[in-house]
């Protein structure tokens, strides 16, 4: 878990679905490439990047990385689940 919260320092773009982590990334082009992609395929989610550097809220910064800590969770979880079919 450690390893993947450091990656998360590293993120300068979060994109948001309904408010949640969806996904992380370094430079702006690729968290709009993604962002865009994903918007057009799930019409029915809010979608939103998060600039890291110019928000200066700290409490959503965390509310964030919970809620990347609960991602990161799951997909442990599931890992072990894909381990055993």
């Amino acid at each position: 878990m450690e390893d993947y919260l450091k990656e998360f320092d590293e993120y300068k773009y979060i994109v948001l679905c309904n408010t949640l982590f969806d996904a992380g990334f370094k430079n702006l082009n690729d968290a709009l490439s993604y962002y865009v992609n994903q918007k057009r395929c799930h019409k029915y989610n809010k979608y939103e990047v998060y600039d890291v550097d110019s928000e200066d809220d700290d409490k959503e910064l965390e509310r964030i990385r919970e809620s990347y800590k609960s991602y990161i969770h799951y997909l442990e979880e599931r890992e072990d689940e894909w381990e055993l079919d």
